[in-house]
């Protein structure tokens, strides 16, 4: 998650199973709570697991440090931003897996 005040934080939830890989697989399910004007971000592996040209990965910890830099950008121009990032590193080069990234946002309540 991705909060404006408090910068990236680290969700304590349990991975689970990849999404939509089975019909029939069942999930489990974790409550909480999205402060108004953060971040739920999704990442796909094929992110962290991208190559450039001279066999470095992206990593998490480009990853992380791309999300904290934006930590008060909204959904929108967080994706945006984190995929021209992510665009720069790998270049031209092709990745093996799917690169996706998803923000999901709350908006502040209207005055």
């Amino acid at each position: 998650m991705v909060d404006p005040r408090r910068g990236l934080v680290a969700l304590a939830v349990d991975r689970g199973r990849t999404l939509a890989r089975r019909a029939d697989a069942l999930y489990t399910e974790t409550a909480g709570h999205l402060d108004a004007e953060a971040a739920l971000v999704f990442v796909s592996a094929g992110v962290t697991e991208a190559s450039d040209a001279n066999g470095l990965s992206f990593g998490d910890q480009r990853l992380k440090r791309g999300l904290g830099d934006l930590s008060t950008a909204a959904p929108a121009l967080l994706v945006a931003q984190l995929s021209d990032q992510f665009i720069r590193f790998v270049g031209s080069l092709p990745q093996s897996e799917d690169s996706s990234v998803l923000a999901l946002g709350r908006l502040a309540p209207a005055l």
